[in-house]
């Protein structure tokens, strides 16, 4: 069954059609395994507890885990939160036209949307994969078998993006898909466009940069202080 996802030379022209349902599917497709995640960086966030007796770099390693999972979870529930909205709004439907596939639909509607979610999707996906390794790094006391279980981590997190990114070059007809490397950049010019006529989103762009110049700022700092710590 062709949903349109994928276009060929001569689908352009073609019939128009409703793929509201198929968009929806798209949508609950990312929500579902972000709800999952989302669960499993909430609970797992603060496994590592922190002791005085521990060296600067595993209290350093420690506290990037507890960072990543956060920041994990926070991506997720942002993925969660857009499919969500979004499979309202394909619901609803209001001042949209048929379309010659489904890619075609997503661009002229769903654009901010579909890319928020699985940046999002993602982003939170490999943090949680890197601070999962990142605990195998601490909790197994052999460095050979911690370096294969962070190989095993990372291999199967980059095999899991060269699906995506094979899924990406597919949807052709599309003007801002294609590589995974343009899926941030497409986030920040759509989020930019936002900003400028909605006044919350213009907070959320702003909150997001304060946090980044401050992490950046602040980690000489914090490294200094773990330091003197020991």
């Amino acid at each position: 069954y062709d949903v349109g996802l994928y276009e060929s030379d001569e689908d352009i022209g073609g019939p128009l059609n409703d793929y509201s349902s198929e968009a929806s599917s798209l949508f609950g497709n990312l929500r579902i395994p972000a709800s999952l995640f989302a669960g499993a960086s909430a609970g797992s966030a603060f496994a590592m507890p922190l002791a005085a007796s521990e060296g600067t770099k595993v209290g350093i390693v420690k506290r990037l885990y507890a960072l990543l999972m956060i920041g994990s979870l926070s991506s997720q529930i942002i993925a969660i939160i857009v499919s969500t909205i979004a499979m309202a709004m394909i619901a609803v439907g209001e001042g949209r036209e048929e379309t010659q596939s489904l890619s075609e639909l997503l661009d002229q509607y769903y654009d901010f949307e579909y890319t928020t979610a699985r940046l999002s999707f993602l982003s939170g996906l490999i943090m949680f994969s890197t601070a999962a390794g990142l605990r195998a790094w601490v909790s197994i006391h052999c460095p050979g078998i911690a370096r294969v279980a962070m190989g095993i981590i990372a291999s199967s997190t980059v095999l899991c993006l060269a699906f995506v990114q094979e899924v990406e070059k597919g949807l052709a007809g599309s003007t801002n898909r294609g590589n995974l490397l343009c899926m941030p950049l497409r986030f920040v010019s759509l989020l930019l466009r936002k900003s400028r006529r909605k006044p919350l989103f213009a907070l959320a762009t702003t909150l997001i940069l304060l946090t980044w110049t401050n992490l950046i700022v602040e980690f000489p700092q914090i490294v200094k202080h773990l330091m003197a710590g020991h």
